[in-house]
């Protein structure tokens, strides 16, 4: 399934890349390129959202394997998450998107979300939508006051699933 997400994930950004120059080329105003935007941001979370769910049928699937195979306990997947902190890396305001300084090794997962922190108050809410070994990509939800900048934090929201 990995192979299928990646395909999915790729077709994604490349639709989008060719969709934005096509419209900047032909000198589209600047509505159309917005609209293809907002396209591109919601293709990426629907993706998201089919990849968490995908992501919880398989733990569901490793606790049966688990529980069948005479295992008195299972790990389920992002559990590691919980509790840490984590830092924004890098923003970039064009896509709405930020990249985490954890990934799979961390317990993240596609469809997480996190509140991102300057001092003590928040200023956006992110979900991841890819996940590597060692960082995961995240799309702007909601924005708070303010804008998220590299090196602010990033805290599990309550009640997050993956």
């Amino acid at each position: 399934m990995d192979v299928f997400s990646q395909c999915h994930r790729d077709w994604l950004m490349m639709a989008g890349i060719i969709l934005l120059s096509a419209v900047c080329v032909a000198g589209e105003n600047e509505s159309d390129v917005a609209r293809l935007r907002r396209q591109v941001k919601y293709l990426g979370e629907a993706l998201a959202t089919a990849e968490s769910k995908v992501d919880a049928v398989r733990a569901q699937l490793d606790r049966r394997a688990s529980m069948a195979a005479g295992c008195s306990q299972t790990v389920v997947a992002g559990d590691a998450a919980k509790g840490k902190e984590f830092r924004i890396l890098e923003v970039n305001d064009e896509l709405g998107m930020v990249i985490l300084d954890g990934g799979r090794r961390d317990g993240l997962r596609p469809g997480v979300e996190f509140a991102v922190l300057e001092k003590d108050r928040t200023v956006a809410t992110v979900r991841i939508v890819d996940v590597r070994a060692a960082v995961a990509g995240a799309v702007i939800q909601e924005m708070g006051r303010g804008i998220p900048k590299a090196r602010d934090r990033a805290v599990l929201v309550a009640g997050s699933r993956n």
